[in-house]
């Protein structure tokens, strides 16, 4: 049995903060369910190693840790908690799924 800290209980655990589980946590948030944001190092994914972007719907230009920044802000105004740990395992337990990280089990 772990002695690892147990999160509370969450709707939604997204896997990864780069464009696409961004979106998701706004969409979630959205939706009103309770969700997580698990990235492993920095929120934006490559998107963050981006000097440059132009093909960004209502922007021309704007670089990857600004876009990356303003999807981060978006998302956490919509509930979504963010937190840092790579996902080391992810086990389903029926009605429960649980993430866990070095050091927390996210459920």
């Amino acid at each position: 049995m772990s002695t690892k800290e147990k999160s509370e209980l969450y709707d939604l655990a997204i896997v990864g903060a780069g464009p696409a589980g961004l979106t998701a946590a706004l969409y979630a948030g959205r939706a009103g369910l309770s969700t997580v944001l698990l990235e492993g190092m920095v929120a934006g994914g490559k998107l963050y190693n981006t000097n440059e972007v132009e093909n960004w719907p209502g922007d021309k230009h704007v670089s990857g840790p600004e876009l990356a920044n303003r999807m981060v802000e978006h998302a956490l105004s919509f509930g979504a908690v963010q937190e840092y740990g790579m996902v080391e395992e992810i086990r389903d337990l029926g009605e429960v799924k649980e993430c866990e990280t070095y050091d927390k089990i996210y459920r």
